[in-house]
């Protein structure tokens, strides 16, 4: 396994934020993804790498904070658009982070 320290370069972002159970995560991510492509595609928006799946309201331990988790779903793009509906958009400054592979 090769694991290394990265530093993501600054990103825009067009994403989708629900609150679910765990249980129904495998319902919800999918079509959430086809969703945000289709949106994507009608704007005329260039998704730029891979999507995203990013859990917000975990404790430090990795446990839930509460009964839902609030689940980020949604893809780097090549432009911001205005926010519609449930579509959110904004610029993810650049952070550390750690990549694995296996």
């Amino acid at each position: 396994m090769k694991i290394e320290k990265i530093i993501k370069p600054e990103q825009k972002i067009i994403s989708i934020t629900t609150d679910t159970e765990v249980s129904k995560l495998p319902e919800i991510i999918g079509p959430t993804f086809i969703k945000l492509a289709q949106y994507l595609q009608e704007n005329n928006i260039e998704i730029l790498s891979m999507p995203f799946v990013s859990y917000q309201n975990l404790k430090e331990d990795g446990q839930l904070d509460g009964e839902l988790v609030k689940v980020e779903i949604g893809f780097p793009v090549n432009k911001i658009i205005k926010e519609k509906d449930e579509f959110k958009s904004y610029i993810l400054p650049s952070y550390k982070a750690m990549t694995a592979l296996y």
